[in-house]
């Protein structure tokens, strides 16, 4: 990979005075960095690098509160998670999702659901309506196996296993 020139302090006081304008003081650092990623990554895929932005940002005052100066790594590694999906975000369903109905054992389908679609709104249901309580099934002791069953098994375990 090529080196990028370091540029001039001229023109890192001209860019730094250019995203100091962009800058609130007090503004909390990475939502900063997700809203002026396009901006930055401009710059980065030109003729800037990463080193040179750090000196940018410090020399603008674009700084977390202890004033500590950006190095190329930090810089680099607080933009990417900067640019990550927020949590929230990465798991909010589509408003197009299909609506999940779950059915207990012994209940029916509303005649609803089997018309209903995701924009629609849920089936209502009334307050006599009841569903039934889910049973489990009783125990039965496990079944023999039979010898061709058997002989698979041993097959099986030779051949993924080895013994």
């Amino acid at each position: 990979m090529s080196q990028k020139r370091m540029p001039s302090d001229q023109e890192i006081a001209s860019l730094a005075d250019r995203l100091r304008d962009l800058w609130q003081p007090g503004e909390e650092i990475r939502p900063w960095l997700r809203e002026q990623g396009g901006v930055l990554l401009e710059l980065i895929h030109g003729k800037w690098s990463w080193a040179s932005m750090a000196r940018v940002l410090t020399a603008a005052g674009i700084t977390y509160r202890t004033g500590r100066p950006w190095s190329a790594n930090l810089l680099r590694k607080d933009f990417s998670r900067a640019q990550a999906p927020l949590k929230g975000y990465a798991r909010r369903p589509s408003s197009t999702a299909p609506d999940i109905v779950v059915l207990l054992p012994g209940s029916a389908l509303p005649s609803t659901a089997m018309t209903q679609h995701a924009t629609d709104a849920p089936p209502s249901i009334t307050p006599g309506q009841r569903f039934k309580p889910a049973v489990p099934k009783p125990y039965a002791p496990p079944s023999e196996l039979t010898a061709d069953e058997r002989t698979e098994i041993d097959a099986n375990r030779k051949r993924i296993l080895g013994y």
